[in-house]
C-alpha cells in the first residue's frame, strides 16, 4: 500500500516513469540522453531552496506584509509582488507552496475576505511569470539556459520585457480585489529565524548562482553543497522532492528517444525554424504536455532560442497542466478550500486563457521588433 501511495502522489512522475520504461524497452536507454548539468544544477538549487524554505523566510516577509496592509487589495497586491519576485530566486513551485498556506491562514482570520479563489489564481500566475526572468527561476529555464549555453546578460535581456509587461498585467488584474478594510480577528503568529542559520544556505545559493552562470564548475559545487548539508543539516536533504529529479531523468530518456523518430526529425525542424512558429509552437505544446517536457522536446530542434524561451514561459500560463506550479497551486487550494474548488477552476481557466493570449501576442511583438 505504501508503494502504491508513493506512485499515486505524483501523477507526472508515475506517467513519465512508465513512458521512460516503455521507450527504453522498445527504443533504447542511452545515458547521453540525460543532461547532467541540468540534473546537477537542479539538485543543488533544490537543496538551497529547501534550506531557505525551512528557515521560513517567506513566512517572515508575509508577516511584514500583513502589518503593512490596510485593505484586502493592499494585502493581495503585496503578496502578488512577493510571489513574483521570490519565485525568481526560490522557484515558482516554492513561492506557491509557501504563500498559499500563508494567505489561507490570513483569510480565515478576516471576516468575509473577498475574491479568495481569484487572489490565489493571481498568486500562481505571478509565480509562473516572475520565475521567467532568471535561469534558476524554474526548471525549463535552467535546462534551456544550460542547453543553449546562454550568458546571464543575454538571458535577462530577452526575458525582461515579458517580466515587466506581466507585472503591469498583474497590477491591473489585482484592481478587481475590493478595498475592504483589513482587520485581523486574531493576531497571526510571529515567525522568526536566527540570522546565523542563514550563512550556509546563503553561501550555497551564491555558489549555485555562480555555477549556473558558468563562473565555477557545477561538478564540484553541487557535491560540496551536498556534503555541507549532510554534515550540517540532514533534514534538508531528507525533505527534498527526489521525484522531481527522477521526473527530469525520465523526461530526458523519453525525449531522447523521440528525437530519433524520423517523423519528428522531418517535422519539428520546419516548425521551429522561424521566430513566430517557434514561439507559438513552444507555447501550445506546453499547454498539452507541460512546459518542462516541452522545453526538453523542442530544444534539439529549436534554432530560435529567444522564441522558444518566451514560448515555454508564456506556455506555463494556460491550462492546469501547462506548468507543474499550476497543479501544485490547485492541489493546495483544494486541500484548504475544497468548497471553492469549482470557483477556482472557473476563474483559473478564463483568467489564464486571457493572459495567455495577451502575453503570446505581446511576445510575438517582442521578437519581431
Amino acid at each position: 500500500m505504501r508503494t502504491i501511495d508513493f506512485f499515486k502522489k505524483d501523477f507526472i512522475f508515475t506517467i513519465s516513469l512508465l513512458l521512460a520504461l516503455i521507450f527504453s524497452i522498445f527504443g533504447k536507454f542511452d545515458v547521453t540522453f540525460i543532461d547532467l548539468k541540468t540534473i546537477f544544477s537542479l539538485f543543488g538549487l533544490m537543496i538551497v531552496v529547501k534550506a531557505f524554505e525551512r528557515l521560513g523566510i517567506l513566512a517572515v516577509l508575509a508577516e511584514k506584509i500583513i502589518q503593512l496592509s490596510k485593505t484586502t487589495r493592499h494585502l493581495v497586491g503585496y503578496l502578488i509582488l512577493l510571489s513574483f519576485f521570490s519565485s525568481m530566486f526560490l522557484t515558482n513551485d516554492v513561492a506557491i507552496l509557501s504563500l498559499i498556506p500563508i494567505f489561507i491562514t490570513i483569510v480565515r482570520k478576516v471576516k468575509d475576505f473577498p475574491n479568495i479563489a481569484y487572489s490565489v489564481v493571481l498568486f500562481i500566475m505571478a509565480a509562473n511569470l516572475g520565475s521567467s526572468l532568471l535561469p534558476f527561476g524554474n526548471p525549463q529555464n535552467l535546462f534551456l539556459y544550460s542547453y543553449y549555453h546562454l550568458t546571464i546578460i543575454q538571458f535577462i535581456s530577452w526575458m525582461l520585457p515579458l517580466a515587466l509587461f506581466s507585472l503591469i498585467i498583474l497590477f491591473f488584474l489585482h484592481l478587481k480585489i475590493p478595498k475592504q478594510t483589513l482587520s485581523i480577528q486574531k493576531k497571526t503568529s510571529r515567525p522568526s529565524f536566527e540570522n546565523k542559520k542563514l550563512f550556509l544556505p546563503g553561501l550555497s545559493f551564491l555558489l549555485m548562482v555562480l555555477a549556473v552562470i558558468g563562473i565555477v564548475p557545477y561538478i564540484y559545487v553541487v557535491p560540496l553543497i551536498f556534503v555541507a548539508f549532510f554534515l550540517g543539516d540532514k533534514k534538508v536533504l531528507a525533505k527534498l522532492d527526489y521525484r522531481l529529479l527522477g521526473t527530469f531523468v525520465f523526461f530526458f530518456i523519453i525525449v531522447g528517444n523521440l528525437t530519433e523518430w524520423e517523423v519528428l526529425i522531418d517535422t519539428l525542424p520546419a516548425i521551429f525554424l522561424h521566430p513566430l512558429t517557434s514561439l507559438f509552437g513552444a507555447a501550445f505544446v506546453s499547454q498539452v504536455i507541460s512546459n518542462v517536457p516541452a522545453a526538453i522536446l523542442i530544444a534539439p530542434f529549436g534554432s530560435e532560442v529567444q522564441a522558444v524561451l518566451l514560448g515555454v514561459n508564456v506556455g506555463g500560463i494556460g491550462t492546469l497542466i501547462a506548468s507543474l506550479a499550476n497543479l501544485i497551486g490547485f492541489r493546495l487550494f483544494q486541500l484548504y478550500m475544497p468548497h471553492l474548488k469549482v470557483a477556482f477552476l472557473k476563474k483559473f481557466t478564463w483568467l489564464n486563457l486571457l493572459v495567455f493570449i495577451v502575453l503570446l501576442l505581446a511576445s510575438a511583438i517582442f521578437i519581431c521588433y
